[in-house]
């Protein structure tokens, strides 16, 4: 696969929740070109943000690092260490929708159904999320990868060609 990802890069669904939204943004497009409407596709990318549930990374090592804060831990634990991701703010997320809805709502059905990336742009590792983690909250702890923690068939790597934040 080559990254970063484009708009136009071609899908390669690898597990049933990949097709199921393959399958749905097919639809939608298909729908919304044959009836005319006016469509934006978003393409999130991971994203986090306040009061986001513990089963995700960046909460699942904040959580961590809380504990080597307190002193109920000695290390971070992590699944694999060296995934890449294009992380964003769920807020920036959140107004990159309200955004293309505004641009829909300015241009209607001239704008056509098209397909928008939303995402930071960047690339980082697990690894440097958790040091970060561990840097605002003042300790230094071993980061250390359980192979329980990681993802079978995760992807080694996820980038957006661009993050679309406006319009």
């Amino acid at each position: 696969m080559d990254l970063p990802l484009g708009e136009t890069a071609p899908l390669n669904p690898l597990h049933p929740y990949a097709y199921s939204k393959v399958a749905a943004e097919a639809l939608a497009l298909e729908l919304a070109r044959r009836d005319g409407l006016p469509l934006v596709v978003t393409r999130s990318f991971n994203h986090t943000g306040p009061g986001q549930r513990p089963v995700f990374v960046v909460p699942a090592l904040a959580r961590r690092v809380n504990l080597v804060r307190l002193g109920k831990a000695h290390a971070v634990a992590a699944g694999n260490l060296d995934v890449r991701r294009d992380i964003s703010d769920v807020r920036d997320v959140v107004r990159a929708y309200r955004l293309q809805l505004e641009r829909i709502a300015t241009r209607g059905s001239a704008l056509g159904p098209m397909v928008v990336n939303v995402a930071s742009g960047q690339s980082v590792s697990i690894d440097a999320i958790a040091e970060t983690l561990c840097r605002i909250a003042g300790v230094n702890p071993p980061i250390t990868s359980d192979p329980a923690l990681a993802r079978p068939g995760d992807a080694p790597r996820s980038a957006a060609t661009t993050g679309c934040f406006g319009s």
